[in-house]
């Protein structure tokens, strides 16, 4: 399934159901894969770039569950500020190491975490909210 515009294919176990939120993570998850082939002085513009996906994403689901009366919805958006947050402290580490390898590794695994942790299990929650309350 190639998803609005997007060249990847998320895997089975990444589909939540809702096709703007899958090709979110499609795209975001094209930026990962980005990011780890990225040359030292393409890092700071693509963890950008990614971050950004993932604020608009956040913001996306966000509405979706204000709109929806997601009881979960508290829990979720606190969720998504501590990863921003997170991000955010390791690109300003990033910016003082001047690109080590340990910083970008940092990065990449937050990201796979998040991928994880809110992609696989609470997003697919807000996916199966949805369903059930006909918003999809």
């Amino acid at each position: 399934m190639d998803l609005t515009g997007s060249k990847m294919r998320l895997p089975q176990s990444l589909l939540t159901g809702h096709p703007e939120v899958d090709a979110q993570h499609a795209r975001i998850l094209e930026e990962l894969e980005r990011l780890r082939a990225a040359g030292p002085s393409g890092i700071a513009v693509l963890i950008a770039f990614l971050h950004q996906h993932v604020r608009s994403h956040f913001a996306y689901e966000e509405l979706l569950m204000d709109e929806a009366g997601y009881p979960d919805a508290e829990r979720h958006t606190a969720q998504h500020r501590e990863y921003v947050n997170t991000v955010a402290r390791l690109q300003e580490q990033l910016d003082r190491d001047l690109g080590t390898a340990e910083s970008l590794d940092a990065i990449i695994a937050t990201v796979e975490s998040w991928v994880v942790d809110h992609v696989m299990r609470a997003d697919h929650k807000l996916a199966s909210f949805l369903r059930a309350h006909q918003q999809v």
